[in-house]
């Protein structure tokens, strides 16, 4: 399994897609030398791009450059693993989560508390923005499944909630676990 990615919003794109690109191309060849019979890689929604359709499966192209190296890395790093199975070199299996939250999680709970606490939180588009959480044990669940279907090698799965949600919906959770009164602000 492969899930190496560079995780910030400041890093050099060069080093995203040495990392999840270089770093795919390096597990396959360590899975295969170990006598692996399948490989499971963990990429993203965030492939799509920024502006992901709201019916987006998994025959919906991902984005070749969305100006976001995490997301442009991800996409990339989707090539190695798809050309390994195609090669069959090994039995390759893409999931791709939407946006994991549940405890300890940087960017749907640390962060956002962190912000609402100190009064800096604000939501774009008045909180109508959707978006598709997966909680992590839910996420943890779909790996396993993915990885153990025999029909799932050569498959991409998209591993999100059971349905879309408004961010001000979602984080009205967080005003309340913040101890604060009414929706997220927003603008």
């Amino acid at each position: 399994m492969n899930a190496a990615a560079v995780v910030s919003n400041v890093a050099a794109p060069a080093l995203y897609r040495r990392i999840s690109v270089g770093g795919a191309r390096r597990t396959i060849d360590a899975a295969v030398a170990g006598g692996a019979t399948r490989f499971l890689h963990v990429s993203s929604c965030g492939a799509y791009g920024w502006h992901r359709p709201p019916d987006a499966d998994e025959k919906t192209p991902i984005t070749v450059l969305s100006g976001n190296a995490y997301q442009d890395a991800k996409a990339a790093s989707e090539h190695p693993v798809l050309a390994a199975h195609a090669a069959g070199e090994i039995a390759c299996t893409i999931v791709r989560p939407s946006d994991v939250y549940g405890p300890g999680s940087r960017p749907w709970v640390l962060i956002p508390l962190e912000m609402i606490r100190k009064g800096l939180f604000f939501l774009p588009a008045h909180g109508r923005g959707v978006f598709a959480p997966v909680y992590v044990d839910d996420l943890v669940d779909g790996i396993l499944l993915a990885a153990g279907l025999a029909g799932g090698a050569g498959h991409i799965f998209n591993l999100l909630g059971t349905a879309p949600v408004a961010a001000a919906d979602f984080f009205a959770h967080h005003m309340r676990w913040a101890g604060k009164a009414g929706p997220p602000r927003s603008f």
